[in-house]
């Protein structure tokens, strides 16, 4: 069965509920416990994108315009290159609708 973006969607739901915290989040590609992510912005306004993705399989979406919440650390937009190293090349799942 092909997972879909909706199904990540899920599962940012359920991150977004535990934040920090990535503990018992399963990824819907492979179903590893290795859920990962980083939100990228504008730091004083907190608004960027979020990159989420699985460590174990490399699959992931990205969702633009969101607002990083107080307790999570951002990447700001003007980091050094180096730190966006962070964030692996994943394979990104899309909207097909």
């Amino acid at each position: 069965m092909e997972v879909s973006f909706k199904d990540w969607l899920e599962l940012f739901k359920k991150l977004h509920g535990q934040l920090p915290h990535t503990e018992g989040l399963e990824c819907p590609n492979c179903g590893a416990l290795e859920i990962q992510y980083q939100y990228v912005g504008n730091v004083p306004s907190r608004i960027g994108y979020l990159a989420m993705w699985c460590g174990s399989c490399l699959t992931g979406i990205q969702l633009s315009r969101v607002e990083a919440p107080e307790c999570v650390e951002i990447l700001s937009f003007d980091a050094d290159p180096e730190s966006f190293k962070r964030i692996p090349r994943f394979r990104q799942v899309v909207p097909t609708e």
